[in-house]
């Protein structure tokens, strides 16, 4: 887990970087962090995930839900489309340099 917090980390803190260097240029600059999205990934990787989570195989997408969301809903890919098309829009325009969650409260922020 160290090197994925320390690239999403990283990751981040470019967005930033990157949202003020071109701000006088009248770019935005945001981050998208989904999170656990429903894919043919998840079935090809059930056996995996069941073993890493100790669940059944048939519970896997219901612990990545129930268990650790706030929105008991799986997450899919549409709905990340819809919030960087929302991110595209006019309505966004003064939305810079952040690192928008899409998770359904799978995790918060500790900053």
């Amino acid at each position: 887990m160290a090197a994925y917090c320390a690239t999403k980390a990283g990751q981040i803190s470019l967005t930033v970087a990157l949202a003020k260097e071109v701000a006088d240029f009248g770019i935005n600059v945001n981050a998208v962090c989904p999170g656990p999205v429903e894919t043919s990934w998840w079935n090809e990787n059930r056996a995996l995930l069941s073993q890493a989570l100790n669940v059944a195989e048939s519970e896997v997408v219901n612990w990545m839900t129930e268990q650790r969301q706030i929105i008991k809903k799986a997450m899919k890919p549409s709905d990340i489309a819809g919030v960087v098309c929302w991110l595209t829009s006019e309505d966004t325009r003064m939305i810079t340099g952040q690192a928008i969650s899409i998770d359904g409260g799978h995790e918060f922020p500790t900053y």
